[in-house]
């Protein structure tokens, strides 16, 4: 009864909140780059769109939907569909140039990477959680229905390549066709928390 009332009293207190502010729509596309070092080797690319609604001049609340491309090890690169709550605070709303923070939250699916099927090796791959804090400049049109966002951040992914590998010569003449691609392989799992940082340039309004 208790964790019911306290929910209870969380939905009021949302919705008293969104009641006596000003709610509008709000929509942002962004594109940069997610690295971990100076080298092309080492640089990767992001895009994402965002649609929510601004809760008052400071605050902007909703969803998160983009693209991550990054490379593991200098080795594989993994693509990421991460989808996000967004929460962004505006400081001084009213300036056409706001210093802002964003915090997005949430699972990045790891579906568009195709599951390698060849002989000897095998690989498939696992999204997980995604968090990426931010800090931006925002600069709007005199009207503030259109701007411009300059932002830099934290990228926290983890993510998971699983490898199935056969290496005896006799297996590795077989034809792709008649192999168990469960039974005849050794599994191994690596699991990875990818830590890079993000630069990114958007529009929105």
């Amino acid at each position: 009864m208790k964790r019911i009332f306290l929910i209870v009293l969380v939905i009021m207190a949302v919705q008293q909140l969104l009641h006596a502010q000003h709610i509008s729509y709000r929509n942002q596309q962004e594109v940069g780059l997610v690295s971990y070092g100076p080298m092309p080797l080492e640089i990767g690319f992001a895009a994402r769109s965002f649609h929510g609604v601004a809760i008052g001049d400071a605050h902007t609340l909703g969803v998160n939907v983009g693209v991550n491309r990054f490379p593991i090890e200098g080795k594989s690169t993994i693509w990421t569909v991460p989808l996000t709550i967004k929460n962004r605070y505006v400081l001084s709303p009213r300036r056409k140039a706001a210093f802002f923070t964003d915090l997005d939250v949430g699972y990045a699916l790891a579906s568009l990477n195709k599951e390698r099927k060849a002989v000897p090796v095998w690989s498939t791959y696992d999204g997980g959680v995604v968090m990426n804090p931010q800090i931006g400049l925002k600069l709007a049109s005199p009207s503030q229905n259109f701007f411009w966002t300059i932002t830099g951040g934290y990228l926290y992914q983890r993510l998971a390549i699983t490898t199935y590998s056969n290496y005896d010569p006799n297996f590795n003449s077989r034809d792709p066709s008649t192999v168990d691609w469960i039974g005849d392989f050794n599994r191994e799992r690596n699991r990875y928390a990818v830590h890079r940082l993000t630069f990114m340039l958007g529009f929105g309004f």
